[in-house]
Parts: C-alpha cells; structure tokens; sequence
C-alpha cells in the first residue's frame, strides 16, 4: 500500500511536467539546411568533382610517352638498279614491307598541358558556382511555404475565436428570442455566418495540409501536424537597412569564375602558336631495312629529336583573343546587370520593411477600436435598437482588423528573410 501510494504521488507530482513536455519544432534555418541536402541537385557536387579529377589525370597524362605502331607492304613496278654487279649488294626488291614501333617524349610543349589544366579547373569552377546558385534558389522556395503556414496559423488561430464568439452570441440571440427580444431570423442570421466560419476553416486547414506537404517534401522531414514551426526572428543588424557592403549572393562568384574561365582559355591561345620539342625512338624490321642496296630482311632503329611549329595559329590568334576579350565583356555586363537589379530588390524589400512597420504601429489602435463599436452595437442589439445583421457586420470588421494585424506581422517576418536572402546575410 505504502508503494502504491508514493507511485500515486510520484504520478501526480510529474504530471505537470508530462502535460508541459513541448511538441517537436523546427525552424527556418533547418528547413533550408534540410532542402539544400535534400534536393537532388546537391548531387552534382560529387559529379562536378569527379569530372573534374578524371579532365586534370587525362591532360596530365600528355606527359607521359607515346607509343605508335605503324607498317606497310607495297609492290614497285621498277626499283633503282646497279648498272653493274656488286658483290655483297643484293639490289632492291620489288616487293617491300616495314614495320615500325615508335616511342615519342614530349620534352617541351609550350606551355599547353598546364594551360589545359588550369581551363580544366576553371571550368569546373564555373559549374561549382553554377550549382550554388541554382541551390540558393531553393532558400525563396521554402521561405515562401514556410512562411504560408505560419499565416494560415495566424488565420486558423482568428477563425476558432471567431466562431467562438458566434456560438455564445447565438446562445445570447435564442435566449432573447425566447424572452421575445428577438426573432428566428435573428438566430438564423447568426447560424449562417457559423457555416461560414466553418467553411472558411475547412478551407485553411486544406490549405495548410498542403503547405506543410509541400515543404516536407523539399526538406526530406515529417512536418505533420504535431510538428510546430518556429516564429524566425525579426531582427536584422542595425546597419542592414543602409548596407553599401560586399553583395555575398553567390551569382558574384558564379559571374567571377566564368571570368577567370575565358582569362585561362586566353593562356591557352598563347601555348597553342609556341614551338614543340620532343625525342623519339624508332625500332622496326623491314625489306628492305636502312640500307637500301640489301634486299633482305633488316631490323633498323632510329633515334632523334624533333622540332615542331604550327604556325598556322597565328592567321586567327589576335581575332580569337578578341573573341574572348568581348566574351569576358558580356559576364561583365551581366554581373552589372545582377548587381543592379539586386539594388532595385533591396530598396523594394526595404520599403516595404517600412511600410509593414508602420501598418503594424496601427494595427493594434484599430482592432481596439472596431472593439469598442462591437461593444457599442452588442449592446444596441441587446437594447433593441440594432438587428443581428448590424452586429454580425461589426464582428467580421474586428475579425477583419485581427486578421490584417496577423497578415502584416506574417509579412514583416517574410519581408525581413527576403532582404536577407537578396543580401545572402546571415542571420
């Protein structure tokens, strides 16, 4: 009995602690964490990279030797003669073959093989860039699913006080009926704005349901409904409104690195018109061999150096280097482009940082007052002077008034993400 009772108490005094245990939350921040690792486009980091690795261990591999394997078999109408017999010269045959094996070491190749690497790490930068971009993206994709069901919250939330209030106006409109203060229609009038109410909810509840889908399916994560999303924070530093500072988004370093791409595919302009020096080694059997004059079967080797100029790269090197001069231009004239249409967000989003600060000062007088006259018309109903229809009308203005107070804090929260997502800030 003496352990029943102390596991009573125990029960009883834990209680309150089990009745408070707070339900599962995420916040903005791992929404979009998760939808960076989630989206399947993350996988390209790992692609980029191995292209990368096998594009820099091929152009390496031009410094290692080249082997060749070459033959041939011909058969000459005439062959150059002796005028007279030699002994120990057997004369050319008419029927000649060869077979030759090469080996080729590039000693010098102007520059080429580097050049090609670092185009090679460029343009794997580029991509790199490219993906981040397109992965920033997603940040928009998610504030705006996520800052939908913080608003339909706020909606669901106005509508059950809503309705609340129109149950106990509708037990104050049947008692009044039957004290004969009041008539069927009366109650009726009431009655029909609850199916309202409730219509309006059934609509937000569907709607919340697919937002939260949406955006468990972006982040990978069960946002069923036990699951709370947290209020982000509304504070941004004190000199964010008059930023002149670096823009961090990372289309700068997407625009820089096509840049720094057409500078290293200048260098490899350069490298292509400089001379080529190697040495070689040739070993083969043939008939006849080195020696002409002996018409049999001779193994042969050869060894050297060689030097090689295309000259031909000079007739289009100075329009080549201009055609990348002028490539080199238009990321220039995009990234002015961006910087400039990045300037034109950031004073919108900045506006209307202002314009919300400014409706949610007013937000909170006017809902007091629309309060009052909804005090002021429920005692004028109940005195007789009023219809239901007036009061009905008087409570979907508070409703009103709340609702655009919870709109305008829901976008002043957005507006705040949103500037920091056209500045890449951190938060």
């Amino acid at each position: 009995m003496a352990s029943f009772l102390w596991l009573c108490f125990t029960l009883w005094a834990a209680g309150p602690c089990l009745a408070a245990s707070p339900l599962p939350s995420v916040t903005l921040e791992e929404c979009q964490k998760q939808a960076t690792l989630h989206y399947p486009q993350v996988q390209q980091y790992g692609l980029i990279e191995q292209a990368r690795a096998y594009s820099l261990e091929n152009a390496g591999k031009g410094y290692l030797p080249r082997f060749t394997l070459s033959g041939r078999a011909s058969y000459q109408s005439e062959v150059t003669e002796m005028p007279v017999a030699i002994p120990g010269l057997d004369g050319v045959n008419r029927a000649q073959y060869q077979v030759v094996a090469e080996v080729n070491q590039t000693v010098w190749d102007g520059g080429d093989i580097r050049a090609r690497k670092r185009v090679v790490e460029a343009a794997a930068e580029v991509d790199l860039r490219k993906n981040e971009v397109d992965l920033y993206a997603l940040r928009d994709r998610v504030n705006q699913l996520y800052f939908g069901i913080l608003l339909m919250h706020e909606y669901l939330s106005q509508n059950l006080l809503l309705e609340e209030d129109l149950r106990v106006y509708r037990e104050k409109m049947e008692q009044w009926m039957n004290n004969g203060w009041a008539n069927q229609s009366d109650v009726d009038v009431v009655a029909v704005e609850q199916l309202r109410t409730r219509q309006k909810r059934t609509e937000l509840e569907h709607t919340l349901t697919a937002y939260r889908e949406m955006l468990g399916v972006f982040t990978g994560m069960d946002l069923s409904g036990a699951v709370t999303l947290q209020r982000p924070s509304a504070l941004l530093p004190s000199e964010s409104l008059s930023f002149t500072g670096r823009n961090a988004r990372p289309e700068i370093k997407w625009f820089d690195a096509q840049s720094a791409l057409f500078e290293r595919q200048e260098a490899t302009l350069s490298a292509a018109i400089r001379p080529r020096v190697s040495v070689f080694l040739q070993g083969g059997v043939g008939n006849p061999g080195l020696d002409m004059l002996r018409g049999r079967n001779a193994l042969f080797y050869i060894s050297g150096a060689r030097l090689s100029w295309n000259l031909g790269g000079w007739y289009t090197l100075k329009n080549d280097h201009a055609q990348l001069r002028l490539e080199r231009e238009k990321i220039v004239s995009r990234k002015e482009t961006f910087l400039f249409n990045n300037h034109l967000e950031v004073t919108r989003v900045r506006s209307e940082l202002e314009k919300y600060r400014e409706q949610m000062q007013r937000d909170q007088e006017i809902i007091e007052l629309r309060r009052n006259i909804l005090r002021a018309t429920g005692a004028k109903v109940e005195n007789g002077v009023l219809s239901a229809t007036d009061l009905i009308r008087e409570m979907n203005a508070e409703s009103l008034a709340i609702s655009e107070r919870s709109l305008h804090e829901i976008q002043y929260l957005k507006a705040v993400w949103e500037f920091r997502n056209t500045l890449n800030m951190e938060p």
